[in-house]
């Protein structure tokens, strides 16, 4: 007959001890002991599968985010581009209609200056959006700093002056200019960023100042010491104003204000943006005072370096008589157009131009031609064959002692420091960007034409 180990008793022997339990009640614990270690198990399991589950939500959320943020980022994008273009379609626009007006009416020499007139305000204008575009870029990117030069506060007021009248062509606006305490004509800072944000807010001035009305930059001194000076720059208008509301997000990109429209509201809503960061960049306060249909007055303070005017420096520069009256130019430029109009706007002041269409055949043109022949060689960066800074180490390392005197002055549509950086290492004396101010260029070339006028007046003049 079988044994029935379900009755049979369990002998337990442990440190001397001897426990006899029932077969019934040792399966019992066993069943127990079992079940406790999987409830452990099972409840490890449950604690691990939801720490998982909420890693894997929260990689979800985290996906997610990155996806809007992805979405935001090309939606601002395609808004950006979407503005940039709408904008320069603008300008563009009118420039074709005052071309094609032009065509139609040449024979009326008053209408053609009128829409002449129209062609240079809306080219400024598509100049000055292209500089705010490229502003921004740097700004985004991280690549802006400070270039600090000697700059003259008299022609720096001046020149923003200029630009604004240029904008405010065929309106009746009045520009007032005003100094207070100032004792210091001779500055150190960063001038293209200080120009940039006075011709910014400037502008938008004449945007929202109706006919009749005065646009004023005042600048004060408040303080002096230790070499630095402290100055107040206000721009003050009598346009239309802006809301309390809108002053809070002025600052943001492409924030523009419509509760009222202008005469010229046509920017990309860059520019007060620019105007901020550049000021925070340089150190400065900026604070805004307007009210609607009472106008705005804005407020800049900067600390600013002071320089003594060196022997023969002039503070105030005066208008210069463009003239190049026997000057030789060797010009390189690939654009067809822009080597016709350079080369017959120096002509027109009496220049003697050689033009050339790239780098190559202009160090050549150096080269085979009798010594002394050019006063300045002119040319751009970017050329096919031979680009602007090989010509200029080319023709500086020709075995002639004018290829080590002349002057080289370059073009350039670029702002990359490297570049710029290489042009001046190979021997480019001067850098001019692109487009090109001729007023500039010419009073540039009137300079190295002086420089070099007494050993050369009695070289050749024919190429």
């Amino acid at each position: 007959m079988e044994e029935n180990l379900y009755y049979k008793d369990v002998i337990i022997e442990a440190s001397g001890y001897t426990v006899t339990l029932p077969a019934a009640a040792a399966a019992a614990v066993l069943v127990i002991v079992t079940f406790l270690f999987a409830a452990i198990f099972f409840v490890a399991f449950l604690r691990e599968r939801h720490r998982f589950l909420e890693r894997q939500e929260l990689l979800t959320r985290a996906l997610e985010e990155n996806v809007k943020i992805s979405q935001a980022a090309e939606m601002a994008k395609n808004q950006l581009l979407f503005k940039i273009i709408h904008d320069i379609k603008t300008p563009i626009n009118s420039i074709l209609g005052s071309v094609k007006m032009v065509r139609e009416h040449r024979d009326d020499s008053k209408i053609l200056l009128q829409y002449i007139d129209r062609i240079s305000v809306s080219s400024n204008h598509l100049m000055h959006l292209s500089d705010n575009v490229l502003d921004m870029s740097k700004l985004l990117s991280g690549r802006n700093e400070l270039k600090k030069t000697t700059f003259t506060l008299d022609k720096l007021v001046e020149d923003c002056i200029s630009v604004a009248r240029g904008q405010a062509s065929g309106q009746k606006i009045v520009f007032q200019k005003e100094y207070r305490q100032i004792s210091h004509g001779l500055l150190f800072g960063d001038e293209t960023k200080l120009r940039q944000v006075i011709i910014n807010i400037l502008t938008n001035a004449v945007k929202f100042t109706p006919d009749y009305g005065k646009i004023l930059l005042r600048v004060t001194e408040t303080s002096v010491a230790n070499g630095r000076v402290q100055c107040l720059f206000e721009i003050k208008d009598t346009g239309i104003g802006m809301s309390s509301e809108f002053q809070r997000r002025m600052f943001d990109p492409f924030e523009r204000e419509c509760q009222q429209p202008s005469k010229n509201d046509n920017g990309a809503g860059l520019g007060m943006t620019i105007v901020k960061e550049y000021v925070d960049l340089m150190g400065g306060k900026i604070e805004v005072d307007s009210e609607i249909n009472k106008g705005t007055c804005f407020k800049i303070s900067l600390i600013l370096e002071t320089r003594e005017p060196l022997i023969g420096q002039i503070a105030v520069l005066e208008e210069k008589h463009h003239d190049l009256s026997g000057m030789r130019i060797l010009l390189a430029e690939d654009n067809r157009i822009s080597r016709e109009m350079t080369s017959n706007l120096l002509e027109e002041y009496g220049a003697i131009v050689l033009a050339t269409e790239n780098g190559k055949y202009a160090t050549d043109s150096f080269a085979v031609s009798r010594y002394g022949s050019f006063d300045a060689v002119l040319l751009d960066l970017v050329m096919p064959e031979c680009d602007g800074i090989t010509a200029a180490r080319q023709i500086r390392a020709l075995k002639r002692s004018d290829a080590e005197t002349v002057a080289i002055i370059m073009m350039t549509a670029t702002d990359s420091e490297r570049d710029l950086h290489a042009a001046l290492a190979e021997g480019v004396d001067r850098i001019i960007a692109k487009p090109v101010d001729y007023d500039v260029l010419i009073c540039i070339l009137q300079e190295a034409y002086a420089q070099n006028k007494d050993k050369s007046s009695a070289l050749p003049k024919e190429f």
